[in-house]
Protein backbone atom coordinates (compact mmCIF):
# COMPACT_ATOMS: atom_id res chain seq x y z
CA UNK A 1 0.00 0.00 0.00
CA UNK A 2 1.39 3.41 -0.94
CA UNK A 3 0.47 6.95 -0.07
CA UNK A 4 -0.35 9.60 -2.74
CA UNK A 5 3.29 10.50 -3.36
CA UNK A 6 4.20 6.84 -3.91
CA UNK A 7 6.73 6.48 -1.08
CA UNK A 8 4.72 3.93 0.83
CA UNK A 9 3.17 4.04 4.28
CA UNK A 10 6.34 2.82 5.92
CA UNK A 11 8.10 6.03 4.92
CA UNK A 12 5.39 8.55 5.75
CA UNK A 13 2.85 6.96 8.11
CA UNK A 14 2.37 8.18 11.64
CA UNK A 15 5.23 5.99 12.87
CA UNK A 16 7.06 5.91 9.54
CA UNK A 17 10.66 6.79 8.91
CA UNK A 18 10.13 10.44 7.98
CA UNK A 19 8.27 11.42 11.20
CA UNK A 20 10.86 9.55 13.26
CA UNK A 21 13.69 11.30 11.38
CA UNK A 22 12.15 14.68 12.18
CA UNK A 23 11.97 13.73 15.86
CA UNK A 24 15.56 12.56 15.77
CA UNK A 25 16.80 15.80 14.18
CA UNK A 26 14.88 17.81 16.75
CA UNK A 27 16.61 15.80 19.47
CA UNK A 28 20.00 16.54 17.91
CA UNK A 29 19.25 20.25 17.64
CA UNK A 30 17.94 20.58 21.18
CA UNK A 31 20.76 18.47 22.52
CA UNK A 32 23.35 20.67 20.90
CA UNK A 33 21.78 23.86 22.19
CA UNK A 34 20.69 22.69 25.65
CA UNK A 35 23.93 21.06 26.63
CA UNK A 36 25.96 24.20 26.37
CA UNK A 37 26.79 25.60 29.77
CA UNK A 38 26.16 29.15 30.87
CA UNK A 39 28.72 30.69 33.11
CA UNK A 40 30.36 34.07 33.45
CA UNK A 41 33.86 32.68 34.01
CA UNK A 42 36.07 32.77 30.95
CA UNK A 43 37.30 29.20 31.47
CA UNK A 44 33.70 27.96 31.61
CA UNK A 45 32.87 29.98 28.50
CA UNK A 46 35.87 28.42 26.77
CA UNK A 47 34.64 24.95 27.77
CA UNK A 48 31.19 25.87 26.53
CA UNK A 49 32.54 27.03 23.19
CA UNK A 50 34.71 23.93 22.85
CA UNK A 51 31.71 21.68 23.57
CA UNK A 52 29.65 23.41 20.90
CA UNK A 53 32.45 23.18 18.34
CA UNK A 54 32.91 19.50 19.15
CA UNK A 55 29.15 18.84 18.85
CA UNK A 56 28.95 20.54 15.47
CA UNK A 57 32.03 18.65 14.28
CA UNK A 58 30.41 15.37 15.29
CA UNK A 59 27.21 16.30 13.49
CA UNK A 60 29.25 17.09 10.36
CA UNK A 61 31.01 13.72 10.62
CA UNK A 62 27.65 11.99 10.99
CA UNK A 63 26.31 13.76 7.90
CA UNK A 64 29.41 12.72 5.96
CA UNK A 65 28.95 9.08 6.99
CA UNK A 66 25.24 9.12 6.15
CA UNK A 67 26.04 10.59 2.73
CA UNK A 68 28.37 7.66 2.00
CA UNK A 69 25.55 5.14 2.46
CA UNK A 70 24.42 4.16 -1.03
CA UNK A 71 23.77 0.40 -0.76
CA UNK A 72 23.60 -2.37 1.83
CA UNK A 73 27.38 -2.86 1.86
CA UNK A 74 28.18 0.81 2.45
CA UNK A 75 25.36 0.89 5.01
CA UNK A 76 27.06 -1.77 7.13
CA UNK A 77 30.36 0.09 7.08
CA UNK A 78 28.63 3.42 7.72
CA UNK A 79 26.67 2.16 10.69
CA UNK A 80 29.85 1.03 12.41
CA UNK A 81 31.32 4.53 12.11
CA UNK A 82 28.02 6.17 13.07
CA UNK A 83 27.93 4.11 16.25
CA UNK A 84 31.36 5.51 17.17
CA UNK A 85 30.13 9.04 16.45
CA UNK A 86 27.00 8.51 18.58
CA UNK A 87 29.19 7.29 21.46
CA UNK A 88 31.32 10.43 21.14
CA UNK A 89 28.18 12.61 21.04
CA UNK A 90 26.85 10.96 24.18
CA UNK A 91 30.17 11.61 25.92
CA UNK A 92 30.22 15.30 24.89
CA UNK A 93 26.57 15.77 25.85
CA UNK A 94 27.15 14.05 29.17
CA UNK A 95 30.03 16.40 29.98
CA UNK A 96 28.08 19.46 28.88
CA UNK A 97 24.85 18.47 30.63
CA UNK A 98 26.28 19.30 34.05
CA UNK A 99 27.39 22.77 32.92
CA UNK A 100 23.90 24.28 32.60
CA UNK A 101 21.99 26.31 30.03
CA UNK A 102 23.74 27.99 27.08
CA UNK A 103 24.52 31.67 27.14
CA UNK A 104 22.61 33.58 24.48
CA UNK A 105 25.68 35.09 22.80
CA UNK A 106 27.24 31.69 22.25
CA UNK A 107 23.99 30.19 21.02
CA UNK A 108 23.72 32.99 18.45
CA UNK A 109 27.37 32.63 17.44
CA UNK A 110 27.02 28.94 16.59
CA UNK A 111 23.46 29.01 15.21
CA UNK A 112 24.54 29.14 11.52
CA UNK A 113 26.98 26.23 11.89
CA UNK A 114 24.43 24.20 13.83
CA UNK A 115 21.76 24.85 11.22
CA UNK A 116 24.14 23.87 8.40
CA UNK A 117 25.07 20.61 10.16
CA UNK A 118 21.39 19.79 10.72
CA UNK A 119 20.62 20.45 7.06
CA UNK A 120 23.42 18.12 5.95
CA UNK A 121 22.05 15.34 8.14
CA UNK A 122 18.51 15.96 6.90
CA UNK A 123 19.58 15.82 3.25
CA UNK A 124 21.57 12.64 3.77
CA UNK A 125 18.69 10.96 5.58
CA UNK A 126 16.17 12.00 2.92
CA UNK A 127 18.40 10.44 0.26
CA UNK A 128 18.44 7.25 2.32
CA UNK A 129 14.63 7.29 2.64
CA UNK A 130 14.33 7.42 -1.14
CA UNK A 131 16.69 4.46 -1.59
CA UNK A 132 14.80 1.24 -0.77
CA UNK A 133 18.04 -0.71 -0.46
CA UNK A 134 19.15 1.30 2.57
CA UNK A 135 15.81 2.07 4.24
CA UNK A 136 16.28 -0.74 6.81
CA UNK A 137 19.44 1.05 7.94
CA UNK A 138 17.35 4.00 9.10
CA UNK A 139 15.79 1.86 11.80
CA UNK A 140 19.23 0.76 12.95
CA UNK A 141 20.33 4.42 12.90
CA UNK A 142 17.42 5.37 15.13
CA UNK A 143 18.32 2.63 17.60
CA UNK A 144 21.87 3.93 17.79
CA UNK A 145 20.63 7.49 18.29
CA UNK A 146 18.47 6.30 21.20
CA UNK A 147 21.70 6.19 23.24
CA UNK A 148 21.55 9.97 23.37
CA UNK A 149 18.23 9.97 25.25
CA UNK A 150 20.07 9.00 28.42
CA UNK A 151 22.06 12.24 28.39
CA UNK A 152 19.22 14.52 27.28
CA UNK A 153 17.81 16.95 29.85
CA UNK A 154 14.49 15.95 31.39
Amino acid sequence: MTDPDGRGQRATGRWGIIPRMKALLTTLALGSMLFLPSCSESSAATKQEAAMEESIGLMDRMADELTKIKDSESAKAGMAEIEKIVDEMAEVMGRAKDLGEPIEALSKKFAPQLKAAQQKITQAMMAMVMNPEVQPVLEEFQKKMAKLKDVMPK
